[in-house]
């Protein structure tokens, strides 16, 4: 085994993946009709959950057959989903103003 190798074991032993059960509830959520019925709401079409059904599948390969592509695409959602958290939540709307508007006090 060379040095490479040991490292990448080691990196690996660091990464500690959630239990199964954790991407489960996920796609349980997603299936919710609460969940469902704002999907539905907001963009027309329900969801079909295929990131979290993935998820699910992807975890249970890993902790049954030490699936390396499940793994790192596990670990690729949780990168991403890190990154997400850590992004701002939206643009921003309104300009900041020092002075009132012309005319805000006058009555029609």
């Amino acid at each position: 085994m060379s040095i490479f190798e040991e490292e990448d074991k080691k990196n690996e032993e660091r990464v500690k993946i959630p239990s199964c059960l954790s991407f489960f509830n996920e796609w349980r959520l997603c299936n919710s009709s609460q969940r469902q019925f704002r999907h539905y709401y907001i963009y027309g079409t329900l969801d079909q959950c295929e990131q979290e059904q993935s998820n699910w599948k992807n975890c249970l390969s890993w902790k049954t057959s030490k699936d390396k592509e499940a793994r790192d695409s596990i670990l690729d959602y949780l990168r991403k989903k890190e990154e997400q958290k850590n992004k701002k939540a939206s643009a921003v709307v309104w300009k900041f103003r020092r002075d009132p508007a012309k005319g805000w006090n006058e009555t029609s």
